[in-house]
């Protein structure tokens, strides 16, 4: 069974003004964005958010897990992330990845302009930083979408 298998929505709890998601420590976990069990701990993470979320899973260049955190909290249909710290936390912490994720409460999960523009941003920045941006994933209370399948990274 993986180490993110067993987690429970009421699991996801928040803790000390982090927002981290502390239900498990899979510190040698490997991300990969088609694993139930890390999709099953994202929707956790997205169970209760009223607002649109960004949660950054920080891993390092073998895509083992380093952290995760909830980066910005937004509206219920916009949300504003700053690039800058997202990148001084990836480098302070030695990631040489990212995965991005975040909710549409809206229910509709396909990206908007703003998706697109912001994480090609990000993935062109993590470049230049060798911090490959994964993929970004965007959830609603039923479906998920990967940006990287749908080709919009």
């Amino acid at each position: 069974m993986g180490v993110l298998e067993q987690i429970r929505p009421a699991d996801c709890a928040r803790t000390g003004g982090t927002g981290r998601c502390h239900a498990a420590r899979p510190d040698r976990y490997r991300i990969d964005v088609f694993d139930p069990a890390l999709l099953h701990y994202l929707r956790a993470c997205f169970a209760a958010a009223r607002h649109e979320e960004l949660r950054v899973i920080y891993c390092d260049a073998s895509r083992h897990y380093l952290f995760d955190e909830t980066r910005s909290i937004g509206a219920s249909d916009r949300l504003v992330a700053r690039m800058r710290p997202l990148f001084e936390r990836a480098l302070a912490i030695g990631a040489g990845g990212l995965l991005l994720a975040h909710n549409h409460p809206s229910g509709n999960c396909h990206p908007s302009a703003t998706d697109i523009r912001s994480t090609r941003m990000l993935r062109d920045i993590g470049a230049a930083l060798e911090i490959e941006v994964i993929d970004h994933l965007i959830f609603t209370r039923s479906r998920c979408l990967s940006m990287a399948s749908g080709g919009y990274l």
